[in-house]
């Protein structure tokens, strides 16, 4: 809450939560056994889940480093993300086996509610959606975003993009009636999830191929990061994506960003130490 907690995961397995007032970790709540490889805070509360390759999810309060709860999903194959469902009741993971699991929580554990198929070949990720018990997910390999119902775990939408477009990043509008999904060729696109279809799509006005972009929750800015690159460039998205600057702090490759729920601020992790 106000943007001040940043969470941070690491291949030693060590999950930190950092104040961003302090220069140095605030608590060190949790840990897996091997590389930590996915990690979601929930913005209401700072509870956060982590999945790691020791096939363990973890879900703990932020603040105060309390375990709640663990279990194994026993997907297939290695978890590529998890979320927790805005009511807090609901936590669902994702496999590169391409299945999706909901548990439901009930005390002190989670309990196997549902499972579906989502993609083809693997999840890449999922989003959940700001108000309601829904959440989207997108595959690594098949171009296709779906939009799902949690608590029931049918799809409610799917989106198809063109054949071996790589989508690097999707999020919810901010009035949750939209998809906009990014592709590593510059592409950005709206979906009209009501209507089912692609409503808008605009290429931000560069030549560099990207790892990275990302959006702020009030939609106005957008976040890029060409391949390799220790800086970070800042579009404005309501002005036809001019270009604002470059953010300089980075010695090495940036190889995650992400803007606070108020998008004030955002945060990146690089490979420098």
């Amino acid at each position: 809450p106000g943007g001040s907690i940043i969470v941070s995961a690491a291949r030693d397995g060590e999950v930190r939560v950092w104040d961003s007032r302090v220069p140095f970790a605030a608590a060190e709540p949790a840990s897996h056994s091997q590389r930590v490889i996915a990690l979601h805070v929930r913005n209401k509360d700072v509870t956060t889940a982590s999945a790691g390759e020791d096939g363990a999810v973890k879900v703990w309060d932020a603040q105060s480093g309390v375990l709640q709860y663990r279990f194994d999903p026993e997907h297939g194959a290695a978890i590529t993300a998890v979320v927790i469902s805005n009511s807090g009741q609901h936590v669902v993971t994702a496999s590169r086996d391409g299945s999706i699991k909901r548990f439901d929580v009930k005390g002190d554990k989670a309990v196997l509610g549902a499972t579906a198929k989502a993609h083809r070949f693997g999840v890449a990720g999922m989003v959940c959606h700001h108000q309601g018990e829904f959440m989207l997910s997108y595959g690594s390999q098949d171009a296709r975003i779906t939009v799902w119902d949690i608590e029931s775990l049918l799809d409610v939408v799917t989106f198809t993009l063109p054949a071996e477009t790589v989508i690097l990043q999707v999020a919810f509008s901010l009035d949750g009636k939209f998809v906009i999904s990014a592709d590593a060729g510059s592409s950005l696109r709206l979906w009209n999830i009501e209507a089912a279809k692609q409503v808008l799509e605009r290429r931000i006005p560069t030549t560099e191929v990207h790892s990275l972009i990302d959006f702020s929750p009030d939609g106005k800015y957008i976040a890029t990061v060409a391949d390799g690159a220790s800086d970070v460039a800042l579009w404005d998205a309501q002005m036809g994506f001019k270009f604002q600057g470059n953010l300089t702090a980075h010695t090495q490759g940036i190889i995650a960003t992400g803007f606070a729920a108020d998008s004030r601020f955002m945060a990146s992790v690089s490979l420098d130490l």
